[in-house]
């Protein structure tokens, strides 16, 4: 059976993990199903917001294959996020994607590390810290990595069964 890996790519420090699927507990794709169906944004557990965003085409239709998120405290409800990801799935989506990426990475105002191309194979997730994560505390900082890995392995596998 092929294993599919997740690269995950932080684009202010160049880091870059490659994680399979199974890194993610089925659990917790089910619990964050309905965050990335729009159902709801909250995980109060650990005291945080999600809000996911699709791309939409000419005629205002969802489109496939690319969706993006941010996390943020849930005391301020998605306008203080602590990070910007986007998910990519379907090579054909993977420009698009990357410009998104890139834009949300400029809005941040820190800098991005030089020469980070995108990624040859999907599915990839970039994320662009910005400067409310260091105001977060280091047990959020600690759950970011996971919980961007998780949401990207929901939104994926929603994506591929569309």
């Amino acid at each position: 059976m092929k294993k599919h890996l997740l690269t995950h790519i932080t684009l202010m420090t160049g880091h870059v993990a490659r994680t399979p699927r199974t890194e993610v507990l089925d659990q917790a794709v089910a619990y964050l199903a309905p965050i990335a169906e729009g159902r709801c944004h909250d995980i109060p557990e650990v005291g945080l917001w999600i809000d996911v965003f699709r791309p939409k085409g000419e005629d205002d239709e969802t489109l496939n294959g690319t969706a993006s998120f941010t996390v943020s405290s849930i005391l301020t409800r998605g306008q203080v996020p602590f990070v910007h990801c986007v998910a990519c799935w379907d090579p054909d989506m993977g420009e698009m994607a990357w410009a998104k990426a890139e834009d949300l990475a400029r809005q941040t105002g820190l800098p991005s590390c030089p020469g980070l191309r995108r990624p040859d194979r999907t599915p990839w997730l970039a994320v662009a810290i910005t400067p409310n994560m260091f105001l977060s505390g280091t047990q959020t900082i600690g759950l970011l990595g996971d919980l961007e890995r998780c949401m990207a392995w929901t939104l994926i596998e929603q994506g591929r069964r569309a």
